[in-house]
């Protein structure tokens, strides 16, 4: 090993002096978090489903890659597998596959080849890491892969973002191994269970990871990660200039906070988000219009326990259903699931023969809140109790505060309520949903406040604009209507929350990326509803 560690060393001086001489790109592409966190404040507002023809399997480029995607383990910051990672494949345009050849023509007259921890990213994994940094208290992967840093400062300090270059498909996490070297077996990893060690230990101590020396390990939240950080030995600070100067000759540009992150200078689709997801057959699947992250049992789980509290079938011509299972130990908190029938959509020749009753997972479940009293059981909801009614409904209108032609991103296949940012003559913004239940208009929206409209003969109402911006963005969860009983609850929504531990009047709240996810697969067509679950 020592012998091998030194032909590093030197060759890493002369590729050096062989960059200098042919002009590799400069130190200013590097781009800080702080510069990075600028351009990903805003979400981002349009998501390509589609997989594009040049998006390939790096192993038909480089055969000898080594293929560690951790994302579709437990062995990851989060501890668990994350949405969207159906497979250890990796995914990258043909421009930066071929780049990343040019890496490997380098590496393997060393007896050295590229590992790959991470490539093509689908959004509804940015989506999934934003959702769990919300939930400060589930850091039970902190000891390995963020002992330094708080949790609630990972948005702060650049570490989670609403967008990831990887989701552009040009942007890939990877190291150096020695080509006669075996990946360590993380597929059985049962997360915070079993042994965590420090990522800023020496490697020795760390997990192990047939990695040369780069410092710390990968996904390692720490200063320690940095590529200008040089307070470790003469050889790992040769291996990481290694991998940099490689990769900058490559055409490709660092992360400073990341030794192992890289982006293809020129790449092909520098404002497009994608998000099919990554499977074995991924050719299949990229044609379509829809998510499929997995097909498993919680759909159907979830309906036969709707059926054992003898609440009426789903009926046969709804092919779309959110599912709402509260949480057995917060009566406040709740997992949302989203379920299509089979056979609605062609998934593949295997899936397609199921039967039509039955259904499947569309997205990773979402975390939500509901009202700060809990779930009401059925027929026992009523006027400001703070409770979320349980049962089945249909879905309604979309609504939010932008006008219809701002919204072509989402795509959208339900009909769409824009919010007027208008006030009437008592300074109060014209849309409202009426929340008194001796008014005619009793749980329904009303515009303006004319003389003589409903709206006027209600002395409780809700303004649908107003300064908390919850309902920027929201569905209407069609409860007590068609026939609307009076004092039995009122302005049931699905829409964005104030955080994982704020709960809501009665509605279901999830976060702002969730709940686009959300929108955009709804589909009026497919007659969607809503089930709201008792507590076990």
């Amino acid at each position: 090993m020592q012998k091998l560690s030194l032909s590093i060393l030197m060759f890493s001086i002369v590729f050096i002096n062989y960059a200098v001489a042919h002009t590799i790109t400069s130190s200013s592409e590097i781009k800080t978090a702080q510069q990075q966190k600028k351009e990903q404040i805003q979400p981002v507002q349009y998501v390509e489903q589609a997989q594009p023809n040049n998006f390939i399997d790096i192993k038909q480029v480089i055969p000898q890659v080594q293929v560690d995607i951790r994302y579709a383990t437990n062995y990851n910051f989060v501890g668990r597998k994350i949405n969207g990672y159906q497979a250890s494949v990796c995914l990258l345009t043909k421009q930066a596959a071929s780049a990343l050849k040019i890496v490997e023509e380098q590496l393997l007259p060393m007896g050295l080849t590229i590992k790959v921890y991470d490539c093509y990213r689908p959004q509804r994994a940015v989506n999934d890491f934003m959702n769990w940094a919300t939930f400060i208290n589930d850091a039970k992967m902190r000891t390995e892969f963020y002992p330094t840093i708080n949790k609630k400062n990972l948005f702060r300090d650049g570490y989670i973002a609403a967008k990831s270059g990887h989701s552009r498909g040009s942007t890939v996490d990877l190291t150096i191994v020695p080509i006669s070297s075996t990946i360590p077996d993380y597929s059985n990893y049962t997360g915070y269970t079993q042994k965590q060690r420090n990522c800023n230990l020496p490697k020795a101590k760390r997990n192990p990871d047939n990695s040369l020396d780069l410092g710390t390990g990968f996904d390692c939240f720490s200063p320690n990660s940095h590529l200008s950080y040089s307070h470790l030995t003469a050889q790992v600070n040769a291996n990481k200039k290694l991998l940099k100067d490689l990769m900058l000759n490559a055409g490709f540009k660092p992360l400073e906070e990341e030794w192992w992150h890289f982006t293809l200078i020129n790449e092909p689709y520098p404002n497009t988000y994608f998000d099919f997801p990554i499977t074995n057959n991924i050719t299949d699947l990229g044609t379509t219009n829809f998510n499929v992250t997995s097909v498993d049992n919680n759909c159907n789980d979830n309906l036969n326990l709707l059926k054992d509290t003898n609440t009426v079938d789903i009926p046969q011509f709804t092919k779309q259903l959110i599912i709402v299972k509260p949480d057995k130990q917060n009566k406040s908190k709740a997992i949302l699931y989203t379920c299509e029938r089979y056979n609605y959509h062609q998934i593949n020749a295997s899936q397609s023969t199921r039967q039509g009753n039955s259904w499947y997972q569309v997205f990773n479940p979402f975390n939500a809140v509901l009202g700060v009293h809990g779930i009401a059981k059925k027929g026992m909801k009523e006027e400001g109790d703070g409770m979320t009614p349980s049962g089945v409904f249909s879905i309604g209108e979309v609504f939010g505060y932008s006008p219809i032609f701002e919204l072509n991103y989402l795509k959208l296949k339900m009909d769409y309520r824009y919010i007027a940012n208008t006030k009437d003559k008592n300074n109060k913004f014209i849309d409202k949903f009426i929340n008194d239940s001796s008014s005619p208009a009793y749980n329904s929206w009303v515009v303006g406040s004319s003389v003589g409209s409903d709206v006027n003969n209600a002395s409780g109402f809700e303004e649908m604009r107003n300064s908390k911006t919850l309902y920027e963005l929201g569905i209407i969860i069609n409860y007590n209507m068609n026939p609307t009983i009076p004092n039995k609850g009122s302005a049931i929504f699905i829409h964005k929350w104030r955080s994982a531990n704020k709960y809501t009047d009665g509605c279901v709240a999830i976060d702002k990326p969730h709940l686009i996810e959300l929108i955009k697969w709804l589909d009026k067509a497919m007659q969607p509803k809503i089930v709201i679950l008792v507590p076990e």
